[in-house]
């Protein structure tokens, strides 16, 4: 099999280079972004920019100038398209031959600097070590092209047995080989077909189906450089694939691909590895270490652990996760805030917790063919109690429902915390997963822990979590009341999490079809009636006080 590849937006990820290259060249500035973002987001993407300058007076010079910038003097901004390294390495391990064709004049237009464009990005791909040798491609496979018709006669010289390009006009050019086969790369199409993908994880799949051992393999011997004995896939980590690696030399790690963030801005990777190393940096060493992390691998190595799961909750595990909160709490204090950002679905403000539940609640209900057990179940039981629910806790809110909690107040919550990404080990609790780390309101930590499906914790345990996170965060005045009026809202979040499996293109409904194939269904009626019973005790609560009083 031979693979040809485009180049620019194909495998170089400008999506934030145009923006960062339009304001330091002075093409655009700050002031812009109201105008220029469709959807009021803090990057514009390539083509909101484009339609932007092109409605402007001189537009078509402005335009013509931000590409050869971006391209050329600026290319440093830009990133390679997650997913895109991973290809490349499945297609070397398969001995799949791959060459990059690429249509790009020389120089920029209008570029004053004359940098030349074809180096600047073979020098990109080099910064990016994809000329080193660990996808067997060298600069000799690497065709650049004045026109597209050029560029075509290639594909069809070197016999190319699929090509992939983000533009739809090079498959329509003339002259376009009948025996192969065309991927469009397209990030903005929402009637995805085949052979249309938004992302290099959907082609690595249209074309090898799976991530085989040897490809974890590969990724580990890479950045380590030395040889792996064995993988072993690790089943039940969420949305995340777990690997058990033991190298030939003894050494054990846990190897985790991250989920597909080509259209996802949380990080899970950076944060993850970030919040490992300011862990340890801070004598907190009762979490794993990073090894090593690959952001173009989408993939993080961390010391194995020899541990057992906690099936059965002890008090002392519930003072363990205390005592771990305490510390972090302390060197929270003593972080700037700038440092972290915030937590994944962080939540500062009740107004927040409120658009939470509204945006979970619009996202299952706008299902096509929405199953008739669940549309009754949101529409009736759900509706009502969060209409109570919602006006309770704006009613006895501390200070504005809508006002953000101060930085004062805020600590770095691990999130989805819990014996559930823990292990028991001779040393004591270890905790992992801190995909979502970052700054939020510990009453969201408090609660969500009291609520998690994946513990089930005894009214003691329940009253001696929230009385030593109550001692812990007493500096602040608000936080039981704050606890007291946002625990059925985060209930309510949670009532809607656990529905996820009826998103349509879920990730949970994939890992179920993975793992369940024919039992989709089952776990759609096991996962309402969690849901049911959930919204059946936060009732009970909202009559009779939180469960932990």
């Amino acid at each position: 099999m031979i693979i040809g590849i485009d180049l620019d937006n194909t495998i170089i990820d400008y999506r934030n280079a145009f923006w960062v290259t339009a304001l330091k060249t002075g093409i655009l500035n700050e002031n812009n972004l109201e105008a220029v973002s469709e959807g009021g987001k803090s990057v514009p993407n390539k083509n909101e920019i484009k339609n932007y300058l092109l409605s402007c007076d001189n537009g078509d010079y402005q335009w013509e100038l931000l590409q050869g910038q971006v391209y050329g003097q600026y290319i440093d901004h830009a990133q390679i398209f997650p997913g895109a390294i991973n290809f490349l390495i499945h297609c070397h391990r398969r001995g799949e031959k791959v060459y990059i064709l690429s249509h790009k004049t020389e120089y920029g237009h209008h570029d004053k600097s004359k940098t030349p464009l074809r180096a600047a990005a073979l020098n990109f791909l080099e910064q990016n070590s994809i000329l080193q040798g660990d996808f067997g491609i060298t600069s000799e496979d690497i065709f650049f092209f004045d026109t597209c018709e050029e560029k075509v006669s290639k594909i069809a010289e070197l016999n190319c047995s699929y090509f992939i390009d983000d533009l739809q006009v090079v498959f329509e050019e003339p002259g376009f080989p009948d025996n192969t086969i065309k991927i469009l790369f397209d990030l903005q199409s929402k009637n995805l077909s085949g052979n249309c993908l938004n992302s290099w994880y959907k082609i690595n799949e249209l074309l090898f189906n799976d991530i085989k051992p040897t490809d974890v393999s590969a990724y580990v011997e890479s950045g380590l450089k030395e040889d792996v004995k064995t993988v072993k896939k690790i089943r039940g980590r969420g949305n995340s694939r777990v690997y058990k690696i033991e190298m030939k030399s003894g050494q054990k790690y846990i190897g985790k691909l991250y989920p597909d963030p080509t259209n996802d801005d949380r990080k899970r990777l950076e944060k993850e590895a970030k919040a490992c190393r300011f862990f340890h940096t801070h004598g907190i060493n009762s979490v794993s270490k990073i090894i090593r992390s690959d952001h173009n691998l989408n993939f993080g190595l961390y010391e194995w652990i020899k541990e057992s799961e906690i099936n059965e909750i002890t008090n002392d595990n519930i003072i363990d996760a205390t005592l771990f909160i305490k510390s972090l709490a302390i060197i929270s204090n003593n972080t700037p805030y700038e440092e972290f950002g915030l937590a994944s679905a962080a939540c500062l403000s009740g107004q927040m917790i409120e658009d939470q539940i509204r945006g979970r609640y619009r996202k299952l209900n706008k299902s096509e063919n929405l199953d008739p057990a669940l549309k009754g179940f949101l529409d009736k039981q759900f509706t009502l109690a969060f209409e109570k629910m919602l006006g309770n806790s704006k009613k006895f809110w501390p200070g504005d429902f809508d006002s953000q909690l101060s930085k004062e107040k805020q600590f770095l919550n691990p999130s989805d915390f819990g014996f559930h990404n823990a292990f028991q080990t001779e040393n004591g609790i270890k905790f992992f997963d801190f995909e979502y780390f970052g700054w939020d309101d510990p009453v969201k930590l408090t609660c969500d822990f009291l609520l998690h499906p994946g513990m089930t914790l005894t009214d003691g345990q329940q009253k001696l979590w929230s009385k030593r996170m109550k001692d812990i965060f007493s500096p602040d005045p608000s936080f039981k009341q704050r606890l007291d009026v946002s625990y059925c809202l985060y209930g309510l979040c949670w009532c809607l999490i656990q529905l996820n499996v009826f998103v349509d293109n879920a990730q949970e409904v994939k890992n179920y079809l993975v793992f369940e194939k024919n039992n989709v269904e089952h776990k759609k009626n096991e996962q309402l009636a969690k849901s049911k019973k959930l919204l059946a005790h936060l009732i009970e609560n909202y009559k009779h006080g939180l469960p932990s009083e």
